[in-house]
């Protein structure tokens, strides 16, 4: 979900981005290109959008299979489906150069260009499909990040690749010389902007998948039939949406030369950016409904495509709405004076947008099914018939620019909101009626209802607001009004819930640049006031305000200090100076958590890749995933892929037996260490004996991780819980004092609902300072027993000599147990109840000096262990 999040969001800004720098980059070019020139400009890159059709057909075709190839865990497949469409693409690439090729030789002769212009648009076309041809070889490592969902990634590229063109246009066309300021230096600005989106996306790929090495001996026959089929028909829908805009504009250059040309290509700017916005931002959607099929999981499909599509009427409807009424103060002040024509014609593009864009998550639905035949049939019968009917209006009916503005609404209507839908959700099993109903006549009513009092209130009072600043505050006012109607009436509590939390923010590791930028700068400034001192990465899971991974990072950070110095994160500015090769690492040591063998640990590959030219590479206390819980589906090929990577390692230390165990039983070749949590670094002395007052410390938290469902042994949150609640009133009760030792802001919010919910806020403490590690274990040490579910609460009680047992939520649980020889006080959350776990921590307390002893001893041995394994890491 989070994913999606970002795929969405960052599709919202690159296209914002593109919105903003357009309404700077038009003018600018008008005024200094000139009104035909400008319109050579628009009709080169409409001409280019049906080139691209012939390689970006293969890019969608390979994409989805190669996405449902990854869903279903098929890698060989996925390798045969990328150097399969590879072959397809360098085809591609040559025949779109040669077609090129030719109409750039005979570009005066196709179109209307005046002649002290034909040289440049010649020119500049050939350079623009040369940009072009040059990166289709580059598609399958699009294809990649698409079958990764990372849209953010290529969002990313798209807009460094637009504020470069942007950048440079503003540049040079501001201090070049007026010779200079022409078309083919506008070509050439073009070229370095594909240049910039498509390294990028080389780069990243390398990143995502750096073992990813497609070949000839991967060339299946099948695999090109296949995506051959698949967008024969894709290139078909392609070529039928581009008859709505492009073909209107080359049409418009045809029939009525360059100048005209511009003015209709200034009445699509504006909707074209917003259906870009929304739309673009409906396709990162693809990958994800393509998996959901691919499992099966119908009831979510359904609940993400009604939701989406509502959620993107009540954004769009207003805002067309508001386009629509202030079109003329729009252009007015955007381009100025002699484009009224333009403002005009905005009205006409902008209203179809209310209905397509709610409805444009169809789309995914099709795609997904690889049901594309009829709807690209269908397309392309609309599309002929829309070029038709707006020649037809145009010429015969002379209505002009507004024939090829009328016909294309309608014909877009017809095919986006009528049929389109109807076929998507019958191949979905969803009712139709119902689907528009709730994603779009809902919504429309209400907008509807708002307007229609405004425009009666004005009219009845008359005090229609004037001037442009004046209409935009009424606009705002009524923007906001639907906006909050729109939450608390078009919503029901199970879509605010959906929507919430789709929305609520969240983080993973090494995904913010910025978010570390103080503590790069820090690192840095160590580095230069310690130049001789070697350098280490640190990977593991912090700044998450989770009291164990802070412990862990603490503890490794002061038995290596001696040693290296720490960049404990790889934000924007450490890869910076890594890539200039100002920062050199000695070290890179894998940490905190139990990251080894987890299949969802992607920030380590990324970081291993980055620090591939690091020489030596460790970890250190490091926790593996155990593969008989049941959420941990270890695949074969993620096994390899990590025992490979870390057989280069110099040193493997792991916190646990069974870790280690885990390891062997993978045959890793190299030495497996067993030194213990580093948390042992912060074991404390027995000072006194306990007062044996009956005081009982507990911690509890949530076990979603970031998922949908419960991540536990018996994955029934809720029966654990009230298990749990059970054993509180049962030691309430028998006179026992208790306190909650939160160890993550997530644990204090259960404990807190916990508590209101069974009025226990005045009869039990909650210790709040969960985040500071000694005032933790002070708290700590002032019970007689604990008994906890998280790891980390256990093992800093153990180590302030507080005896505990553990509620085992996961099996790394277990292996902290095992390691302190305490297996007797494990036990796991399904198999536990209230009167079985007060029998064991009534063992415990009877035993209490005798335990403390045993354990302190074995503690204080790990950590001889953890500085002994420093001192040897050390010396590698």
């Amino acid at each position: 979900m989070n994913q999606i999040l970002k795929n969405v969001f960052s599709n919202y800004f690159a296209n914002f981005l593109q919105l903003a720098l357009g309404v700077l980059v038009v003018p600018f070019l008008i005024r200094k290109l000139g009104q035909g020139s400008f319109g050579i400009v628009v009709l080169v890159e409409s001409i280019i959008c049906f080139f691209e059709v012939l390689a970006t057909s293969v890019r969608i075709a390979l994409s989805r299979y190669v996405t449902f190839s990854l869903s279903q865990e098929r890698h060989e497949a996925f390798l045969e489906y990328l150097s399969s469409g590879r072959y397809l693409l360098f085809f591609s690439a040559a025949l779109i150069f040669l077609l090129g090729s030719i109409l750039s030789l005979n570009f005066q002769h196709v179109f209307q260009v005046p002649s002290d212009m034909v040289f440049q648009s010649k020119l500049l076309f050939f350079i623009v499909v040369f940009s072009f041809v040059i990166t289709v070889p580059n598609i399958i490592y699009w294809s990649v990040l698409y079958a990764k969902q990372r849209f953010d990634l290529i969002n990313l590229a798209f807009s460094s690749g637009i504020i470069l063109r942007a950048v440079f246009i503003f540049t040079l066309f501001s201090v070049l010389p007026s010779p200079y300021v022409c078309l083919i230096t506008y070509g050439f600005i073009y070229l370095s902007m594909k240049f910039m989106e498509n390294y990028m996306v080389y780069r990243w790929h390398k990143n995502l998948v750096p073992d990813l090495k497609p070949s000839l001996a991967y060339f299946k026959p099948h695999c090109v039939r296949e995506i051959l089929s698949f967008s024969l028909y894709s290139s078909i829908n392609s070529l039928a949406y581009l008859a709505y805009e492009n073909t209107a504009i080359v049409l418009v250059n045809i029939f009525y030369g360059p100048a005209i040309n511009a003015v209709y290509a200034v009445s699509l700017k504006i909707p074209t950016v917003i259906k870009n916005f929304f739309a673009r931002a409906t396709w990162t959607l693809n990958p994800t409904v393509t998996d959901l099929m691919a499992r099966n999981d119908d009831a979510e499909i359904k609940r993400l495509f009604f939701v989406y599509s509502k959620a993107i009427a009540i954004a769009v409807i207003p805002l067309c709405l508001f386009i629509f009424f202030m079109a003329h103060q729009i252009i007015g002040l955007w381009i100025g004076a002699g484009f009224e024509t333009a403002a005009s014609l905005l009205t006409i593009h902008i209203l179809p947008l209310m209905v397509i864009l709610p409805l444009e998550a169809v789309g995914c639905i099709t795609n997904a099914h690889a049901k594309v035949k009829v709807p690209s049939q269908v397309s392309m019968a609309v599309a002929l018939c829309n070029v038709g009917t707006g020649i037809l209006l145009a010429k015969v009916f002379s209505l002009g620019l507004y024939g090829f503005a009328l016909s294309a609404a309608f014909f877009t209507m017809l095919y986006s909101a009528v049929f389109m839908p109807y076929y998507s959700c019958r191949l979905a099993k969803i009712s139709f009626k119902q689907y528009i109903m709730r994603s779009l006549v809902q919504p429309f009513a209400l907008a509807a209802l708002i307007v229609g009092a405004y425009l009666g209130a004005i009219g009845l009072l008359g005090l229609r607001p004037k001037g442009f600043l004046n209409e935009f505050l009424a606009s705002g006012i009524l923007l906001g009004i639907y906006y909050l109607c729109s939450y608390r009436f078009l919503l029901s509590h199970s879509e605010k819930s959906f929507i919430l939390k789709l929305f609520k923010p969240k983080f993973r590791f090494g995904k913010r640049p910025f978010k570390n930028f103080p503590k790069d700068l820090k690192f840095i400034m160590s580095c230069l006031l310690h130049p001789s001192r070697d350098k280490a990465i640190y990977i593991g899971y912090t700044g998450y305000g989770n009291l164990g991974d802070e412990a862990l990072k603490k503890a490794i950070f002061e038995l290596l200090k001696p040693s290296y110095l720490f960049a404990e994160s790889q934000g924007l500015l450490v890869r910076l100076f890594m890539k200039c090769g100002i920062l050199k690492f000695k070290m890179l040591v894998l940490g905190g958590g139990t990251f080894i063998l987890n299949t969802l640990c992607h920030e380590f590959h990324v970081s291993l890749s980055r620090g591939r030219n690091i020489p030596r590479k460790i970890t250190f206390g490091t926790g593996v995933v155990n593969p008989i819980f049941p959420e941990n589906s270890l695949q074969e090929h993620d096994v390899r892929k990590w025992i490979s990577a870390l057989e280069k390692f110099s040193y493997l230390s792991v916190r646990g037996p069974i870790s280690a165990q885990i390891l062997k039983e993978n045959e890793i070749h190299n030495p497996v260490h067993v030194i213990g949590d580093p948390a042992f670094y912060f074991i404390r002395d027995i000072k006194t004996p306990k007062l044996r007052t009956r005081r009982l410390g507990l911690n509890i938290g949530p076990t979603r991780s970031g998922r949908t469902e419960s991540v536990l042994w018996g994955r029934d949150e809720q029966a654990y819980l009230q298990r749990y609640t059970d054993f509180i009133r049962l030691m309430l009760e028998d006179g026992w004092t208790i306190g909650f030792v939160p160890v993550c802001r997530e644990d204090l919010r259960l404990i807190r609902q916990m508590l209101e919910e069974n009025n226990w806020q005045n009869r039990i403490g909650v210790f709040n300072a969960y985040y500071h590690i000694g005032k933790t274990m002070d708290h700590l040490e002032t019970f007689d027993v604990f008994v906890g579910q998280k790891l980390h609460s256990v093992i800093l009680s153990y180590c302030a000599n507080t005896p505990a047992v553990m509620l085992e939520y996961r099996p790394k649980c277990r292996d902290f147990m095992v390691s302190i020889s305490m297996e007797r006080f494990n036990i796991r959350t399904n198999e536990f109840d209230a009167v079985l776990l007060k029998g064991m921590l009534e063992d415990l307390y009877e035993d209490l000096e005798s335990v403390r002893s045993k354990t302190n001893e074995i503690c204080k041995n790990y950590k001889m262990n953890l500085i002994q394994a420093s001192q040897l890491v050390a010396q590698l």
